[in-house]
């Protein structure tokens, strides 16, 4: 019996963390001053934040739809969900503070609080998001091998001594 599979996971999960860290790289380049900051890392950051927003919005419903019952693949996705809307907040807020603080030569200590949750906050996003990943490749290798034939038939999968 083949086990078909419209769409694994586990691709889509990984690709949410390899997403991620591209937005880690551009946030660790947030050291200029606030208008080349927009031109050259806010336009992209913001981009890379939709898809990114995108992708865990996608597979956080997707995982509450499909695996209700499956507590090791729901808590994830429902945390996910939540720190992403945390993030959304603490990034629009750090911009905010970053565009009233513009003119300042040292950054204020709000802006460095707002800076630094924001970035723990995606720092826990991709924590969670390789979780989940763990708990996908888990579920589906239970599935597989609850669905093999030797399991199905009843035969043992040790090998035979002679």
């Amino acid at each position: 019996m083949d086990v078909i599979r419209h769409h694994d996971p586990r691709k889509q999960f990984v690709s949410i963390a390899v997403v991620e860290l591209k937005g880690f790289i551009h946030q660790a380049a947030n050291r200029w001053p606030a208008q080349k900051i927009i031109h050259s890392f806010l336009y992209p950051h913001i981009l890379n934040a939709l898809i990114v927003g995108a992708l865990i919005i996608y597979v956080g419903l997707r995982v509450i739809s499909k695996h209700p019952t499956i507590q090791r693949l729901r808590k994830p996705a429902h945390a996910l969900l939540g720190l992403l809307v945390f993030q959304l907040l603490l990034g629009f807020v750090a911009f905010v503070t970053r565009m009233q603080g513009a003119d300042e030569l040292q950054p204020t200590g709000t802006l460095v609080a707002t800076t630094v949750a924001h970035m723990g906050v995606g720092a826990l996003i991709l924590a969670f998001t390789v979780i989940l990943t763990i708990q996908a490749y888990r579920h589906t290798q239970d599935q597989t091998e609850e669905q093999s034939p030797a399991g199905v038939a009843g035969l043992s999968t040790q090998p035979v001594r002679a």
